[in-house]
């Protein structure tokens, strides 16, 4: 079947009343050119043009296809749907219709896709422009930003798969849009065909038609665009010289750069750079393009792992990290926990043995270059500007609060799923004296690594060291086990190639006091309770009032699934009830005690092992629901503490805020999360996410006011008993 050229999309959109079926789309006016022609604005497999909607004036990008693909439809339906129910700010809004434009060609109807136009410049023209005048501020700006958007990919489990410096425009205000997202793999597209291979030299050498969709496609490309804009940031009249002087129309590299990197002018210009880390890039990409597609690492834990100093001929080139020996800082670490741990326990149920701190200092620039996730500045915001809720003054929490004033274009984000920003938990403050147990002889903590049977002995003997129970259950029905006090190893290692960036450095926590934690995730039933006892409307409800939301959030919802499409604040405001009603204080965790009460002693990757062949025993995701919808709470296997669905099912907000560089400094005790942010943490993976993303160190974060079906909550209890 042929498929029609532009140019007979053009000739149709002479008049939009007969090319589009969409009533409003008929109404439209297209933009022309100087001759009053449809202005087209053509890529590879389609051709853009720019619509205004009647009435608000509102421009549209239509999209309109001009090669044919059987896949097509099923590929944008998934990428839709996982997209809409996240908050993802470098990309745009989009839908695909199927049969919606007509082409003059043949007068049939064909699919087009519908995004919200972006007015602003290619990176090309915006790099050439600011190159050219040398402006190194805007320049090294633009590549802390870029990190930024691979971050968010990464996070949000995308990838854009065609990225290049036509697919990123810069808006008026700096911010980077993702377009064209025809190569786009979501986790129910991963190992498909790639439709595309992308544009040289951005994709890797070995990208071809037969290469698989990956959620690590995106590694090579963001390698390479990072390195063009640092190393133009350090040298900017690298552009005259890599581009203009050669008519290159790519951002520094060609493909010849690739072919024979040691005969490359630009691979010897970079390895001289004045920026240590574009010298040490430079040699990773050139490693990358020697070798095999699937073993590009990712962009950001290169950024951050601190530069070593190497050796050029009689000069020594130094990375511009400064860093202690690390002997000393493991002395002034264990020096400080000591301190610390001295002060709070002495006075709560006797010394414990001091712990060090784990190891390394945090690499300075690279922390500063990650501080800005895709378009946002996630420098802590003025706390007098925050007006959320505080987790720890659960009984005072307002529903609905609002995040603190952003930029206009941050307003019209889609909805995404879960973010952290930050308050300080009851949980990790010094116990109230009435709170703390007995001052004799207390058990010791549960010190990880432990087998899964000493985690029930240790419930056991706290249980009846507190003269309490070992598990509760409410007066509306919630079961909640005692977690003891306990030390565990927090994070991923570095040598973990599933790790995330945020996940990073793996360091020792001690959760110095015991608490109840729920077995299962908060249920619709649970929830139903508290919105009839208070005519509660979370805030989904309030911002649409006939859309989805908690109460009809999945088809076959029971009062057993696990309740959705709420907010953290939803979550808080919930919390702040049952601690009225039961006169006691209820919580979401801190992300600490969430990840201790999941491991249960464990070190590995899940709480059960690092054997993903038995993930379908503990948890749901997406091989054993197709990404369809969440299930009724406890129908898999617990953990070794008692605790359902830590694995998959639905995330799990917390009550910590995200920074990105926390771990590096986090504190031993008690760690309850930067003092404030823009974003909260969510744990525990989902049923549409892969396997890697329910590991007990995984990492979600959302800003407290986004919503979806992946995510939930459970609580914890402070007082025991």
């Amino acid at each position: 079947m042929s498929w029609p050229l532009a140019s007979e999309f053009s000739a149709m959109l002479q008049k939009p009343q007969l090319a589009f079926r969409d009533p409003q789309l008929k109404a439209c006016r297209i933009e022309r050119d100087a001759m009053g022609q449809p202005r087209p604005w053509s890529g590879a497999f389609a051709v853009v043009y720019k619509a205004i909607l009647p009435e608000s004036d509102r421009p549209l990008a239509v999209r309109a296809f001009t090669s044919a693909s059987p896949e097509r439809h099923e590929r944008y339906a998934h990428c839709c749907r996982y997209v809409a129910g996240r908050r993802v700010s470098c990309l745009v809004a989009f839908e695909y219709r199927d049969a919606a434009i007509r082409s003059a060609g043949d007068g049939k109807w064909y699919p087009l896709v519908l995004m919200e136009w972006v007015e602003g410049q290619t990176l090309f023209d915006w790099l050439r422009e600011k190159s050219l005048a040398g402006n190194t501020v805007a320049l090294s700006g633009i590549a802390q930003k870029w990190l930024g958007v691979v971050h968010e990919l990464g996070e949000k489990r995308i990838a854009h798969g065609d990225l290049s410096h036509s697919n990123v425009l810069v808006t008026a205000n700096g911010a980077l849009k993702l377009v064209d997202y025809d190569g786009m793999c979501v986790p129910a597209l991963v190992g498909r065909r790639n439709l595309e291979v992308g544009v040289k030299p951005y994709q890797h050498p070995q990208r071809d038609e037969q290469t698989v969709l990956s959620l690590s496609l995106d590694n090579y490309s963001a390698l390479v665009i990072y390195v063009a804009l640092r190393s133009l940031a350090a040298e900017p009249g690298l552009w005259a010289k890599h581009v203009e002087a050669t008519r290159n129309d790519k951002l520094l590299f060609s493909p010849g750069d690739f072919l024979a990197p040691r005969e490359s002018a630009l691979f010897q210009d970079l390895l001289r750079s004045p920026d240590a880390k574009v010298r040490e890039l430079t040699e990773r990409l050139k490693d990358a393009s020697a070798g095999r597609l699937d073993g590009v690492p990712p962009l950001l834990p290169l950024v951050m792992r601190p530069t070593r100093t190497r050796r050029e001929g009689p000069q020594t080139v130094t990375a511009s990290v400064t860093r202690q020996p690390r002997r000393w800082n493991r002395l002034l670490w264990a020096l400080a926990a000591g301190a610390l741990a001295a002060a709070l326990l002495a006075a709560a149920y006797g010394l414990w043995a001091t712990g060090r701190r784990g190891s390394g200092s945090p690499a300075a620039d690279s922390l500063q270059a990650l501080a800005q996730p895709a378009n946002r500045d996630l420098r802590p915001t003025d706390p007098a500007k925050t007006t959320e809720p505080q987790a720890g003054n659960l009984s005072k929490a307002a529903p609905g609060p609002k995040e603190p004033e952003k930029k206009a274009e941050a307003a019209a984000e889609p909805v995404e799923l879960m973010s952290k920003p930050r308050e300080v938990p009851k949980a990790a403050k010094p116990p109230p004296a009435s709170d703390r147990p007995p001052a004799s002889n207390p058990p010791p903590p549960a010190v990880a690594p432990f087998p899964a049977e000493e985690a029930r002995k240790h419930q056991a003997r706290w249980a009846s060291y507190l003269k309490a129970p070992a598990e509760i259950i409410n007066a509306i029905g919630m079961k909640l086990v005692l977690i003891p006090p306990g030390e565990f190893t927090m994070g991923s290692p570095d040598s973990d190639p599933k790790a995330q960036a945020g996940e990073i450095p793996e360091h020792r926590v001690r959760i110095t006091k015991p608490f109840y934690f729920g077995a299962y995730e908060v249920t619709v039933g649970q929830f139903t309770k508290f919105a009839r006892e208070t005519g509660y409307q979370t805030e989904q409800e309030k911002r649409e009032k006939r859309g989805r939301n908690w109460r009809v959030a999945v088809p076959g919802q029971s009062d057993n699934h696990p309740v959705v499409v709420v907010t953290w604040n939803d979550a808080v405001a919930f919390s702040g009830w049952l601690s009225r009603r039961e006169k006691s204080t209820y919580r979401l965790p801190t992300e600490a005690e969430w990840e201790y009460a999941c491991r249960a002693g464990t070190t590995t990757r899940w709480s059960f092992g690092d054997d993903a062949s038995q993930l379908g025993d503990y948890a749901w995701y997406d091989a054993n629901t197709n990404w369809q919808r969440p299930h009724p709470v406890g129908e898999k296997k617990p953990n070794a503490w008692g605790l359902f669905d830590m694995h998959g099912n639905v995330e799990e907000w917390s009550a910590d805020w995200d920074r990105l560089d926390y771990y590096a400094s986090s504190p031993v005790d008690n760690p309850a999360g930067p003092d404030q942010g823009t974003r909260r943490i969510a744990r525990g993976g989902s049923f549409y996410y892969g396997l890697v993303d329910t590991r007990s160190a995984w990492r979600d974060r959302t800003r407290p006011d986004n919503c979806g079906v992946m995510a939930g909550f459970r609580l914890a209890r402070t007082n025991v008993p």
